[in-house]
């Protein structure tokens, strides 16, 4: 497994890799990645789009994979994370009733679901309609994972600073984020412009996991509370794991106090908090 060595404090894996329609052969590939590459991780990330991902991806195929929490895919998942003792953030298409969200599920190392983040912000952009898939969440989602507050997003949920901005000042110390980020003109330079904004204005860790499918960019990415890249996958499948100096997060917030210094008295009156 590669590795990029900073203090040993809190560990990441990374675990960029491209599905495709099939669900079963995606989770082998998860269980692959979890019983091969993720000794020694206190979170393994998975990109959006981890269950399954095909062409056309519109509402009939994903109202075709979905699966409720309680379906074989989670419940494969968790029974890993239980054997091996590891926490997993895994993107689903999860089916709640009549109802199918874009939704990151948090298991522990015990093989519990910890918590469930259904995307937010849903990309209605570029002339694409997410909405006329997936039903949006409504909450936000923050998590101890082995000592350390881990807030969740999912993609486009990068391009509202609001919440990145809601986790920090909440706790947040890292913010996870599941994409499956789509090329186009700029799209890279997007991306990345995007992260480093959300970690050096929150004063996070921002580590992001794209898929890598054709389709989509890869460029899995670790930031530092100081929006400076650690760690760039670059295209095409690979898994990483990186380890991060939590202590980091409150010396930058003292050379760079911004998030303490922000006037909501002022930001009322205009409607933001």
């Amino acid at each position: 497994m590669d590795r990029c060595f900073c203090l040993p404090v809190f560990r990441v894996t990374l675990a960029q890799i491209a599905t495709g329609p099939d669900k079963e052969e995606n989770l082998k590939k998860v269980l692959r990645v979890l019983n091969e590459q993720s000794q020694g991780s206190d979170l393994v990330l998975f990109p959006e789009y981890t269950m399954a991902y095909g062409k056309p991806f519109n509402r009939e195929f994903v109202k075709k994979v979905a699966e409720p929490l309680e379906g074989e895919f989670v419940k494969a998942v968790r029974k890993t994370a239980e054997e091996i003792e590891v926490n997993v953030a895994i993107n689903i298409e999860e089916l709640e009733q009549n109802k199918v969200f874009n939704s990151t599920v948090v298991i522990g190392a015990d093989g519990e679901i910890k918590a469930v983040y259904r995307k937010i912000h849903l990309f209605d952009a570029f002339k694409y309609r997410e909405s006329s898939i997936f039903s949006s969440g409504d909450s936000i989602v923050l998590v101890e994972v082995n000592g350390v507050n881990v807030g969740f997003e999912i993609c486009y949920d990068i391009r509202f600073p609001e919440l990145a901005r809601i986790l920090a000042l909440n706790g947040a110390k890292v913010i996870a984020v599941s994409a499956g980020w789509y090329k186009g003109i700029l799209k890279e330079e997007q991306w990345l412009t995007l992260l480093k904004a959300r970690a050096h204005e929150n004063g996070v860790y921002v580590l992001a996991c794209c898929h890598a499918g054709e389709d989509f960019i890869g460029r899995s990415l670790a930031i530092d509370p100081l929006g400076y890249v650690m760690l760039d996958l670059g295209p095409g499948e690979r898994v990483l794991t990186v380890e991060l100096d939590i202590s980091r997060v409150d010396a930058v917030r003292k050379v760079i106090p911004a998030i303490y210094q922000r006037r909501p008295e002022i930001y009322s009156k205009f409607g933001i908090v």
